[in-house]
């Protein structure tokens, strides 16, 4: 079976650098803004992986194109990878030619911006204010220093409830672990929780649940509603058939689970 994770959690702690996801009933991945912190226990060390994705808030908001992970690495074609490549390259043509300041480069600068693959990472915790199962989604970077930090506690992981936090701008957003004692610094909600999740095991599936790998059909056709000539990458323009019915997939996997990116 081909994954779409590029590295599992045994992988990224040795530094080595790549399923199918599943139509049944899903997990939202979650989201923590700069600010926020939730409590969690962290199952173990091992519950993290890390995949490439497409897509972006331009995308979304003006063309309805939904982040996708990345299948390029299992060897698959991936029309979008293609695409950005010619993107690129064009770039620079309309940089020798009007320059970096011209409204068509600005204008393909943010759509290849926005469809190259980007890397991210998926960490499972227990979220102890409801005692469910829960997938955070955080940048390639964020990511590097969150799993030290586990690595750092992992004789504790057990004994310590750990407050989850996002703090910063840009580049130098972090997300940081502090520990907490289950006896005497969780809400009450959050210890009967704590007790509850002791001896539950992770279930490891919920990661490909969360993801959505867009059909190569369907990334042609998105690469059409961009203006991209997909004959430059091989591909016959889609046949235009009237009102013939978008989304499905489960409706996109929910439009890809609410964004952000």
């Amino acid at each position: 079976m081909l994954s779409i994770f590029t590295r599992t959690a045994e992988e990224i702690k040795q530094g080595s650098g790549f399923g199918n996801q599943k139509k049944e009933n899903h997990i939202k991945r979650s989201f923590l803004k700069s600010g926020e912190s939730i409590v969690v226990r962290i199952p173990d060390a091992q519950t993290f992986v890390e995949y490439y994705s497409h897509g972006g808030y331009l995308l979304g908001s003006k063309y309805e194109i939904y982040s996708s992970a990345c299948t390029r690495h299992t060897g698959e074609h991936d029309a979008y990878c293609k695409a950005v490549k010619i993107m690129y390259e064009d770039l620079e043509e309309i940089k020798k030619n009007k320059g970096e300041n011209s409204e068509e480069y600005k204008s393909l600068h943010s759509i290849a911006n926005d469809l190259r693959a980007k890397r991210k990472m998926l960490f499972g915790f227990y979220n102890l204010d409801n005692g469910q199962p829960m997938i955070l989604e955080v940048t390639g970077g964020q990511g590097d220093g969150l799993v030290q930090q586990i690595i750092k506690n992992e004789k504790k992981l057990g004994k310590f409830a750990f407050e989850l936090s996002k703090n910063g701008k840009g580049v130098n957003t972090q997300v940081t672990l502090t520990l907490l004692d289950p006896d005497d610094e969780l809400e009450p909600k959050q210890q009967e929780n704590w007790n509850k999740t002791d001896s539950a095991t992770f279930d490891h599936n919920l990661f490909e649940q969360v993801l959505y790998v867009q059909p190569e059909d369907r990334k042609v056709e998105d690469l059409e509603k961009i203006g991209f000539d997909v004959t430059r990458i091989g591909f016959n323009p889609p046949a235009k058939q009237g009102s013939e019915p978008q989304k499905s997939d489960e409706e996109l996997m929910e439009e890809v689970n609410d964004l952000p990116f």
